[in-house]
């Protein structure tokens, strides 16, 4: 076990360094020439939207649709001009992202231009337990959790948390992107995702079941959630894109999993299965853990789901180790059984759910012995697109990627009028 020492400053990232705002467009572009002015163009048709139409126009297209602005050039094509290989964009055509997905990862990539020298991205990462291990290795890394900037007097004075570091934000799922953008080739992107309306004790409340996954929306924090977990979806379908290593957390019996976007991301998986190209071109591994085995004081049953074979080293499939005994929930006060015979957790539950110095060394020495150092650049990984695409459901894709609201965090990148 090694001793815990704070991790690393993270860079405090302004809204004014996040949202890189261009100037006005020029009249007459119609062809992009380079990655930047891309983004210049895309941010004069994200205008052109609210511009009111001469009323000659109106009257010629009473009764008629009104056209969509686009922009002059196919998104991929933008894409290529970012940087992305001809392999990278094959695997983008497999996800259906929608054209504002394209956008928003190119206004990001041509507003930051930091270097992609991290190891580690852990959002969600709560007390940072494996960024203190990463760091303590001599690696640099992110941490992404909407509390991680504020002291204890603010959280419990405001209990708002940091928007540039909230999931549920514009500004959050930007700086979740610009995060992704910085982690090198080799680094492992690790979530864990908000799991409190996933989980078994708050069913009756969320409307969640394994038959309606995504709950009765009509209460603020299951949409939030839907929203959130749609928004780690897009980081992980990145990951897939460009063949970095990610893994995602959560309790044992979490629906989580059986969201719209995380359930297409593994139909997509399942299509491409039997064409296997690398250790973590389009794999789904799903492993079984129990939190008792690296000093945890409970045993909490956890899935494991990642794209890395990595991941089985940390498969522990009882309690705990042979001799020990834990309480139950209710024994240990972090739950009560109510009258109507449903168990509620209390507030020490979330406490139970942070990562052991323990967990986080297992976790580090699985990356750094199979995943480290490796070349997992594109390594040529190709598609079969002419099998694949006609097989990939366009209603399920376009339902998946709306959950998330792209949108409202494009327009962060919109040119002041």
């Amino acid at each position: 076990m090694v001793s815990r020492k704070p991790a690393a400053a993270e860079p405090q990232i302004s809204t004014a360094e996040m949202v890189a705002t261009s100037s006005k467009p020029a009249a007459a572009a119609p062809q992009i020439a380079t990655a930047e002015s891309a983004t210049a163009e895309i941010v004069a048709s994200e205008q052109r939207k609210d511009e009111p139409e001469p009323v000659a126009k109106r009257r010629r297209l009473r009764g008629k649709a009104q056209p969509t602005p686009q922009p002059t050039q196919d998104p991929l094509e933008l894409l290529r001009l970012a940087g992305f290989t001809e392999n990278e964009c094959n695997r983008w055509k497999v996800f259906k992202f929608p054209p504002e997905v394209v956008y928003l990862v190119l206004a990001i990539k041509n507003s930051d231009k930091a270097p992609a020298n991290c190891k580690l991205i852990e959002y969600f990462a709560g007390i940072e337990a494996l960024v203190n291990r990463w760091t303590i290795a001599g690696h640099d890394a992110l941490a992404f959790d909407k509390y991680s900037n504020q002291s204890a007097e603010d959280i419990a004075k405001f209990g708002v948390g940091d928007r540039h570091q909230d999931m549920c934000a514009p500004e959050g799922l930007v700086t979740a992107l610009y995060y992704y953008f910085r982690g090198d080739t080799d680094a492992l992107q690790w979530f864990a995702t908000v799991c409190s309306t996933w989980i078994f004790m708050s069913r009756f409340t969320t409307g969640r079941s394994e038959s309606v996954p995504m709950g009765n929306t009509t209460f603020g924090m299951v949409a939030c959630a839907n929203n959130m977990t749609a928004r780690t979806g897009i980081v992980i379908a990145l990951c897939y894109v460009q063949l970095k290593a990610w893994c995602l957390e959560q309790p044992d019996k979490s629906l989580m999993k059986c969201h719209t976007t995380l359930a297409f991301i593994k139909a997509v998986c399942d299509i491409i299965a039997p064409f296997p190209a690398g250790p973590l071109a389009f794999d789904w591994i799903e492993v079984v853990t129990h939190m008792g085995h690296f000093g945890a004081e409970r045993p909490k049953k956890t899935e494991l789901i990642s794209n890395c074979n990595f991941i089985r080293q940390l498969q522990r499939l009882t309690p705990g180790p042979p001799g020990r005994v834990f309480p139950s929930m209710t024994e240990s006060g972090i739950a009560f059984i109510r009258t109507d015979k449903r168990v509620t957790g209390k507030s020490d539950l979330k406490n139970t759910q942070a990562y052991t110095d323990d967990f986080a060394d297992h976790v580090f020495e699985a990356w750094n012995g199979v995943w480290h150092g490796g070349d997992n650049s594109d390594r040529d990984v190709r598609v079969p697109l002419e099998h694949v695409l006609n097989r990939v459901n366009d209603n399920f894709a376009r339902e998946a990627w709306a959950i998330a609201e792209v949108g409202e965090a494009l327009q962060l990148f919109r040119a002041p009028v």
